[in-house]
């Protein structure tokens, strides 16, 4: 198992609400190496949303791991391609989607209750990693 004190931490960064502009500080934070060097980022939410925003932003997206379930406690095995002593960023992205029925249809600037529902859904899925100790600390973008 890897010492938590040596490995970088794990951050949940649950995405918000699919219209808002949570997704797209997200990805603003993913993009930034230095963050990346410092943490593992573990984005919860809508892997489909998180590309529909990534689309209208004009922004290329690295490599998505989407996953339905955590990772596995320790994070080796998650995060084994991203982890490395140099804190390498080169790896891909790693999504736990929650959206039950696939992306909720929205737009741009407007609030659901579809939308309002995924975004609970990820903030508490985003608690129960660190509750788990599988994420070291949460955050909403």
């Amino acid at each position: 198992m890897t010492d938590r004190r040596r490995r970088r931490p794990v951050v949940a960064v649950s995405l918000g609400d699919p219209g808002g502009i949570g997704p797209e500080v997200a990805l603003k934070a993913v993009a930034d190496d230095t963050l990346r060097r410092r943490a593992r980022l573990l984005l919860v939410g809508s892997a489909a949303v998180l590309r529909r925003h990534a689309e209208a932003l004009g922004r290329a997206l690295p490599p998505l791991a989407v996953a339905r379930q955590a990772p596995p406690l320790d994070g080796e095995t998650a995060f084994a391609e991203d982890d490395s002593e140099n804190g390498s960023t080169g790896g891909p992205l790693h999504v736990l989607d929650v959206a039950e029925d696939g992306a909720p249809s929205f737009s741009f600037g407007d609030v659901s209750a579809a939308g309002g529902r995924l975004s609970m859904r990820a903030v508490e899925r985003a608690v129960d990693l660190c509750r788990t100790g599988v994420a070291d600390a949460m955050t909403t973008a």
